[in-house]
């Protein structure tokens, strides 16, 4: 397996270039103070001071409850906020980021608040991940809704890069076009190597559940579904920032549907089921669920995603010429 390379660190910045990222930022929003961008581009952090496991039910999930000594004194802590923890090591700059676990505040008031910390409404899974967390890791807060935006165009960025440094031509296709200059692209990127152009698009894990991944489209026109067309790409690039903390992670997979010719494929999407009535007879105690309807053009919404190098791949050149 080849070696990873190693990743920029803040250390590797010249303050020179620091100093101009900013100053060009202050010119392009003008009116703008340093302390502004402080408070839109990075997170608010309030470490834990008291934490309890028990879980107790909140609404139709478990959680725990947490306690922080920041309160009404910031504009953005109220109740209803909802955020990240991180780990405490992360702050101290000694380890890598990371999601332990969601959190959302019950109740604020100066200098303290409290609330819940809860994962994906599976009570086992919360079980297992509240172990990990500690008094002193930290409550993250989005102060102004940056992050999500942020993220996404870090997270092509870093694909653009890790294209061009594997000798790949990159065009990044418009997001909406005028309707006198062509057709609407259903894809994020095409890629061109030795004259051969693919069509790449770009996608996140799930947030709610970072072991898989969201492959989803908007519903009208030619989508009857929100699942993403096989067709309308030949490669997925999923980010895998939300797991491994780093932009620069990503896995690659063919948009195909699984068969025996295509074993590198991804399963299709199924039909959704229109509700019973209430007054529909129930199905019979012992007997099976009848197979759902397969959308053989759609790709399933949340597959599993990690680089197992059978479906998922470490990189563009390991998929380029997968069937």
């Amino acid at each position: 397996m080849p070696t990873k390379p190693s990743q920029p660190t803040p250390a590797d910045i010249s303050p020179d270039k620091a100093v101009h990222l900013i100053r060009k930022l202050m010119q392009r929003f003008k009116g703008v103070t340093f302390e502004m961008l402080e408070q839109v581009l990075l997170p608010l952090d309030a470490p834990i001071t008291k934490l309890d496991r028990t879980l107790k039910k909140f609404g139709m999930h478990y959680g725990a409850t947490f306690e922080i000594a920041q309160g009404t004194e910031h504009p953005t802590i109220t109740r209803g906020r909802s955020g990240k923890i991180v780990p405490k090591a992360f702050l101290e700059g000694t380890g890598d980021w990371k999601e332990l676990l969601k959190a959302r505040i019950h109740d604020a008031k100066p200098g303290q608040a409290n609330g819940e910390l809860h994962y994906t409404g599976q009570k086992k899974e919360l079980e297992t991940r509240i172990v990990g967390v500690n008094v002193g890791d930290v409550f993250e807060i989005d102060r102004y809704g940056i992050t999500a935006k942020l993220e996404s165009a870090l997270t092509e960025a870093a694909l653009v890069e890790h294209a061009l440094k594997r000798g790949y031509k990159v065009t990044r296709l418009p997001e909406d076009i005028a309707q006198h200059l062509g057709e609407y692209h259903d894809c994020d990127f095409i890629f061109e190597k030795n004259g051969v152009k693919k069509k790449v698009e770009s996608k996140s894990l799930w947030g709610t559940d970072t072991s898989k991944c969201r492959l989803i489209h908007s519903v009208g026109g030619r989508y009857e579904t929100s699942s993403c067309k096989f067709a309308a790409q030949d490669f997925f690039a999923v980010n895998l920032w939300l797991r491994t903390g780093c932009i620069t992670d990503i896995a690659f997979a063919r948009s195909v549907l699984r068969d025996a010719k295509h074993p590198h494929g991804l399963p299709a999407a199924s039909k959704k089921q229109p509700k019973k009535p209430k007054d529909a007879p129930k199905r019979p105690k012992g007997t099976p669920a009848p197979p759902k309807e397969l959308l053989p053009d759609y790709v399933t919404q949340n597959p599993d995603c990690s680089v197992d190098n059978v479906v998922w791949f470490g990189s563009i050149d390991d998929v380029w010429n997968l069937p």
